[in-house]
C-alpha cells in the first residue's frame, strides 16, 4: 500500500470519533478494509478466477459529482444498476460516504476493480440467493469491506472467507469448522449462513444499518451501546463510544456500494472481465486425497483448492462423504477415478485402524503420544466400537504397535469376520476352508501376526452362509448408499434383528464408516 493510501486509510478510520469516548472497542472479527488491504490475512497464490456472468444492472446512476474515476470506460447502454432497497439515494451526501467512495473510485481505484472482478464469478449466484431470501441484494457486495472475495482470507480474530464469519457463529448458523473442513472458505454454504445471521440481526435491531453495524461488531456490542447510550437508530448510535472500526463499517460499505453501481454501469467490469466454466459438484467418499485426485484428472491443484478451499487438508473426512466442485468438463474423469479407487489407504499423514475392544479415545492417546481431543477431532468424535475403522497419525503407529491393514478387502467396508477370543489365524483359516497365506494376504498380515478380539477380518473366497454359520458376532462398516434392509438381506438377517442388535430405529440414517452387528454372538 502506497503512503497516501495509508495516511487516507488511518484518516478515515478516525473520522467520525465522538470526543467522549476513551477507549474505543475493537470489532470482535479484527478487520480492516479488505479493499485497501489492512487486517484480513489472504492465502497467497489460492485466488479463483473472476467471473463468467454478465452482471444486469436495473436503474441508472453515477458516482456523486466530483469522484468519478478519472478515464473510465464509456458507459454501456445495456447496463442499469442494481436497485436499492438498503441505503436511501442521499446516503452519498454523507461526507464519511464521500471520502470512503473518493479511495475507492481514484486512489484505491484498481485493488477495488480487482476484488469486483474476483467476485464475479460469484455475484450472479450470490444475488439469487439475497432476492430468494427477501433481502436487499446490495448485501450481495458486504464481501468486498470484509475479504476482498477472497474465500481463504482470514483475520487476526480468526473470522475467515468471503464474510469473515467468526468459527462459533459460523456453528450455531449450519457451518461445518472443524479439524478437516472449514465452511466458512466454502463460498455458497457460507453465503447461505451469512443470509441467516442478517436476517437474524434484522429481526433483532429493525434497522438494516444497525443490522451491518452489529456484523461487524456483534450483536452483542451494539446491543449493550443502545442500552447504555439510550439511542434507537443509527445516526443516535454514532454518539456513542463505538470502535472507529464498527463506525466507518456503515459508510464504507454504502460507498462500496454506490461504487459498484457505476463501475458495472459503465462497462468497467464487463470490459476486464475474465471467462470461467461452471462448477459441478461431485460426491467423494472418506478419506480421498485430493491433491492425488486433481493430478489424476489434470487439474492443477492450485486451481482445484481455490474451487475446494473448505478442506483444510489434502483429503477429505475419513468417515461420511464430501463434495467437491470441478469445472464441468473434469465432471466424467473425476467419477471414473473415484470408480476405480477402493478401500482405505493411508491418506494425508494418517493410517486406518480398526478399533479392538476396550479402545477408547484415552487409551489409544496414550499408545499414541496424541491427545485424546486431537484424535476425536481427526475422527470427528466418532464413537469407538470394535470393528469401526478410524484413523490415526501416522507418526504414531510405530510408537502405538498398531497393526493397521491397507488392503482394500481388509479395511474397505468388507471385513466379514470379526475375531473371537482364543481364535488363531491358523484356526480361522482351517474354520473356512481357505489356506493360511490366502487369509494373511487378504488382510495384510504376518504369519506370525497376533489377533485381538474383535478386530475386523476378511475370509477370502468363503461362502457366505458358511460364516453366517458361525456364532462369532460378525460386524460390517457402512458403505455410501447401504441401507438396514439392504445390509440384512445381503447378510441373511432380518432387518429387525439388525435393529435390535443395533439399537436403531427404523427410521435412523446410517452414515458411511459406521459399524453395525449382523451376527449376534
Amino acid at each position: 500500500m502506497s503512503g497516501i493510501v495509508q495516511k487516507t486509510v488511518i484518516a478515515l478510520l478516525f473520522l467520525g470519533m465522538s470526543v467522549g469516548c476513551a477507549s474505543p472497542r475493537l470489532s470482535h472479527k479484527g478487520t480492516e478494509d479488505a479493499i485497501t488491504g489492512a487486517g484480513a490475512v489472504h492465502e497467497p497464490g489460492t485466488s479463483v478466477s473472476s467471473g463468467s456472468v454478465a452482471v444486469k444492472d436495473d436503474a441508472a446512476a453515477s458516482p456523486h459529482k466530483g469522484v468519478a474515476p478519472q478515464g473510465s470506460p464509456a458507459e454501456s447502454p445495456g447496463q442499469v444498476v442494481v436497485p436499492s432497497g438498503l441505503f436511501e439515494p442521499s446516503v452519498v451526501e454523507d461526507p464519511a460516504v464521500q471520502q470512503y467512495l473518493a479511495l475507492y473510485t481514484e486512489k484505491s481505484r484498481e485493488a477495488f476493480v480487482s476484488s469486483l472482478q474476483r467476485a464475479q464469478g460469484y455475484l450472479p449466484t450470490l444475488r439469487e440467493r439475497f432476492q430468494a431470501a427477501g433481502l436487499p441484494e446490495e448485501l450481495a457486495y458486504l464481501p468486498l469491506v470484509e475479504s476482498a472475495f477472497d474465500p481463504t482470507a482470514t483475520s487476526a480474530a480468526g473470522a475467515a472467507g468471503i464474510w469473515q464469519i467468526m468459527p462459533e457463529t459460523a456453528r450455531r448458523f449450519g457451518l461445518r469448522v472443524d479439524w478437516w473442513v472449514d465452511e466458512r472458505r466454502d463460498v455458497f454454504r457460507a453465503t447461505d449462513a451469512a443470509i441467516s445471521y442478517l436476517k437474524y440481526l434484522y429481526g433483532q435491531f429493525g434497522d438494516w444499518k444497525l443490522a451491518l453495524a452489529a456484523y461487524n461488531a456483534g450483536e452483542g456490542a451494539i446491543d449493550r451501546a443502545l442500552k447504555s447510550s439510550g439511542a434507537e437508530s443509527w445516526g443516535a448510535l454514532l454518539a456513542a463510544c463505538l470502535s472507529e472500526q464498527t463506525r466507518s463499517y456503515v459508510p464504507k460499505f454504502a460507498a462500496a456500494v454506490h461504487a459498484v453501481r457505476h463501475w458495472e454501469k459503465s462497462g468497467g467490469i464487463a470490459a476486464r472481465r475474465q471467462r470461467s466454466l461452471p462448477l459441478v459438484p461431485v460426491a467423494v467418499r472418506g478419506a480421498t486425497d485430493l491433491r492425488e485426485l486433481a493430478q489424476a484428472v489434470g487439474i492443477p491443484w492450485k486451481e482445484f483448492h481455490a474451487f475446494n478451499a473448505q478442506y483444510l487438508r489434502q483429503a477429505t473426512p475419513p468417515l461420511g462423504t464430501s463434495t467437491v466442485r470441478v469445472p464441468a468438463q473434469y465432471a466424467a474423469q473425476v467419477r471414473q477415478y473415484l470408480d476405480r479407487q477402493s478401500g482405505l489407504r493411508p491418506v494425508a499423514g494418517l493410517v486406518p485402524y480398526t478399533v479392538r475392544v476396550g479402545d477408547s479415545w484415552s487409551t489409544l492417546a496414550k499408545r499414541t503420544k496424541v491427545s485424546a481431543k486431537e484424535l476425536a477431532a481427526i475422527n470427528a468424535g466418532v464413537r469407538l466400537v470394535p470393528g469401526r475403522v478410524v484413523y490415526l497419525p501416522a507418526r504414531s503407529q510405530t510408537r502405538a504397535q498398531i497393526s493397521a491393514p491397507e488392503s482394500p478387502k481388509a479395511v474397505g467396508g468388507q471385513a466379514n469376520y470379526a475375531v473371537r477370543p482364543g481364535d488363531t489365524l491358523s484356526g480361522i483359516a482351517r474354520k473356512f476352508g481357505v489356506t493360511l497365506e490366502a487369509l494373511v494376504a487378504a488382510n495384510n498380515l504376518s504369519l506370525s501376526a497376533s489377533l485381538r478380539p474383535g478386530q475386523g477380518l476378511f475370509i477370502p473366497a468363503a461362502d457366505a452362509a458358511q460364516v453366517a454359520a458361525t456364532d462369532a458376532p460378525r460386524y460390517y462398516v457402512v458403505r455410501p448408499g447401504d441401507t438396514v434392509w439392504g445390509i440384512a438381506r445381503r447378510f441373511g438377517a432380518a432387518p429387525e434383528d439388525v435393529l435390535r442388535w443395533n439399537r436403531l430405529r427404523p427410521d435412523a440414517p446410517l452414515r458411511p464408516g459406521d459399524t453395525v452387528l449382523v451376527q449376534a454372538p
